[in-house]
């Protein structure tokens, strides 16, 4: 979306998942309202595991029980969504230089991940469980944690893999329970 745009990219009615985002494609939100255009958990759109959905605008980001593939969060702002059903990343979850990411902090509203955690900005967990669940049929056997500058903190941090590992590639803190 453009600068000027306003709504939502794929309007707010319609038939569920009928614009998809395959494996390997890209999709660029800078503007308007979120991509689903209809709540939790219907959406116009859908995601494929390995597609890349790069946010610049708090108004386009949706977190409350939607997936995305490669996430990346930029533009410099704060993303501190209200939400009560988790944020599924099939991928890896980028969080841009001066951007900042804070969890909601209702119950439910959990992160799970299959990829690669990357933190170039501002990561607040609000608490909440941070789960690192990758396997080899998605990517991500082998999961890594980096901070480009000091230690990641987590309020819970939980690894529901049946194969492969978490790696650290930085520090990190978790201030509740592991």
């Amino acid at each position: 979306t453009g600068p000027a745009f306003s709504g939502n990219p794929f309007g707010l009615t319609g038939v569920g998942r009928s614009v998809q985002f395959q494996n390997g494609s890209s999709a660029f939100f800078n503007s308007g309202g979120d991509p689903f255009g209809q709540a939790s958990p219907n959406g116009i759109v859908s995601f494929d595991f390995n597609s890349t959905e790069t946010f610049s605008a708090l108004s386009a980001f949706s977190y409350d029980g939607r997936t995305y593939g490669n996430l990346v969060l930029g533009g410099g702002v704060t993303y501190a969504p209200s939400a009560s059903n988790p944020l599924e990343v099939f991928g890896d979850l980028t969080i841009d230089p001066s951007t900042t990411f804070t969890l909601p902090n209702t119950s439910g509203a959990l992160l799970s991940l299959s990829k690669n955690f990357t933190d170039n900005g501002t990561f607040n967990s609000n608490g909440q469980i941070v789960t690192f669940n990758g396997s080899s049929l998605l990517g991500g056997a082998v999961q890594t944690v980096t901070k480009s500058a000091g230690a990641e903190t987590f309020g819970q941090v939980s690894i529901g893999k049946t194969e492969g590992a978490v790696r650290l590639g930085s520090e990190m803190t978790i201030n509740g329970l592991l």
